[in-house]
């Protein structure tokens, strides 16, 4: 016993009690040292305003080591409401409009974006007008990092439920300018991830509100999704499946209104050209994914209802302009259409199970019994499930993954002058219902049909479509052919997210 060191004083038994007043919460996290670093960051910011005409300012490493960190707690929601109390937003949003620093803007907005993973702290920042204002704007930003943390912070607060609305209203007080600004990233971005961020920002938006939609059907919009798309693709092809569902779905979504119809008919060359590529991708070189026997879709499987739908809307257009000279515009490349087609095949081969597509897909189509069910090859991991309202199981706040991972894309987007737009459809152009009713309406109406089932069940209607284009222009069929109802609105209940 004499070597044993001395035990310690009885108030010194227990440390956590020691430390625990400057310690957020449960957290290993110093009270002193967030305060203290935005402190600097205040002091930063202050300093530039004395820097009259210099941009960009260059901040020191030791600051910005300490606000990244800073940046990255903030997704604990214990810090996020510890550092509302200490009116953080207010300081952030002094911060944006003052920086001269792109990346001390950048970081700002990825703090907010952090906290917004926070159900009381996304609360917060949707309610502030001025905010929301301010953070649209920097849609227009030339700094890509800017930019990415932009987007990625609309997309979060519109996930939620709760807040959407609000960033909703402040959208349509300048829509043209915020269609503008999203036309010219989807155009002229080359980081897959931002298209990907913006797109399922978009995909949310049209959910909620008509005239956004009839905006956004425009011949430069939908051809800045077309690049977007072409852009994704070379950025991560064996992902495509994945990657693109919400792009797809958005493209789905402005070519089922009235406006879209028509600028789609415009479009349908380059369109179906890139739906064709796409075909080509997914029936050689995409990953395998396991069988899935959920009601509820698939990425992989919205992306390929959406492609199919889309193709199918165009073929049937085809047929009618073929029949009417002052409509015609360029039809469809013969070798498009037949990649198409057999995509097509494939799918109904496969009786619409992804996994089986990965092998029917590979070999030819037409001569696969498609009675005959085929299993697949092998299996890697299952496509993941879209995380949106829209597209999957629904949204928790609480459980949202944030994304600041430090990736600095090296291509900066320069912004200038768009195109000019086309006339705009008038809001009489789309349905009169919200698209939420109109989705409550559908799924009231909806049969109990699997994901695998939809799928053949579009695969069958391009097909269809097909043939009547063939049987026009060998002057054998008289009836235009059409859509039928119950297939579109149970296809776009199943593309929604609902369970069936």
């Amino acid at each position: 016993m004499d070597d044993r060191n001395p035990s310690p004083p009885p108030e010194f038994e227990d440390e956590s009690d020691v430390y625990r007043p400057d310690i957020v919460g449960g957290t290993a996290i110093s009270k002193q040292w967030v305060l203290t670093t935005l402190m600097d960051i205040i002091n930063e910011v202050d300093d530039h305003s004395k820097k009259a005409g210099d941009y960009p300012v260059e901040v020191s490493d030791d600051l910005q080591d300490a606000a990244c960190k800073l940046w990255d707690v903030c997704v604990d929601q214990e810090v996020a409401v510890f550092l509302l109390d200490f009116d953080i937003i207010e300081i952030l949003y002094g911060v944006i409009l003052k920086s001269k620093s792109p990346r001390l803007t950048e970081i700002a907005v990825g703090i907010l974006g952090n906290m917004a993973c926070s159900q009381k702290a996304c609360d917060e920042i949707s309610k502030l007008k001025h905010l929301r204002s301010v953070l649209l704007a920097l849609l227009a930003s030339s700094d890509l990092q800017t930019l990415t943390e932009s987007v990625r912070l609309l997309r979060m607060s519109l996930s939620n439920e709760s807040c959407r609305q609000f960033w909703i209203q402040s959208i349509k007080q300048d829509l043209e300018d915020f269609i503008q600004n999203c036309q010219f990233i989807l155009s002229s971005s080359t980081n897959a991830k931002l298209l990907s961020s913006l797109s399922e920002m978009l995909d949310l938006i049209y959910e909620e509100d008509c005239d956004v939609i009839v905006t956004s059907c425009t011949l430069e919009f939908v051809g800045s999704m077309l690049e977007a798309v072409e852009q994704q693709m070379k950025d991560s092809r064996s992902e495509s499946l994945h990657d693109l569902s919400h792009t797809l779905h958005a493209l789905h979504t402005i070519s089922q209104s009235t406006g879209g119809r028509v600028v789609f008919a415009h479009l349908r060359r380059s369109v179906m050209s890139q739906l064709s590529s796409l075909c080509y991708e997914w029936s050689t070189s995409h990953p395998k994914v396991d069988y899935n026997d959920a009601s509820s879709m698939s990425s992989s499987e919205v992306s390929v209802s959406c492609l199919l739908s889309i193709a199918s809307d165009i073929l049937d257009c085809d047929v009618t302009s073929n029949r009417d000279d002052d409509n015609r515009v360029d039809e469809v490349d013969d070798e498009d259409r037949e990649m198409i087609i057999k995509f097509a095949r494939s799918v109904l081969a496969a009786k619409g199970v992804m996994s089986a597509l990965t092998v029917m897909s590979s070999g030819n189509s037409s001569d696969i019994n498609s009675s005959e069910f085929k299993t697949p090859l092998y299996a890697s991991k299952n496509s993941p499930r879209i995380s949106t309202p829209l597209l999957g199981s629904g949204f928790k706040a609480n459980k949202i993954t944030p994304e600041s991972d430090g990736e600095t894309p090296v291509q900066t987007p320069e912004i200038g002058k768009t195109s000019p737009y086309v006339k705009t459809p008038s809001r009489g152009e789309v349905d009169g219902l919200s698209p939420t009713t109109r989705e409550r309406e559908r799924d009231e109406q909806a049969d109990n049909r699997s994901p695998a089932i939809i799928l053949c069940d579009l695969a069958r209607q391009l097909l269809a479509n097909a043939s009547q284009r063939e049987w026009t222009q060998i002057g054998d069929s008289q009836e235009e052919g059409k859509i039928t109802d119950d297939l579109t609105e149970s296809a776009d209940s199943l593309l929604r997210n609902k369970d069936v």
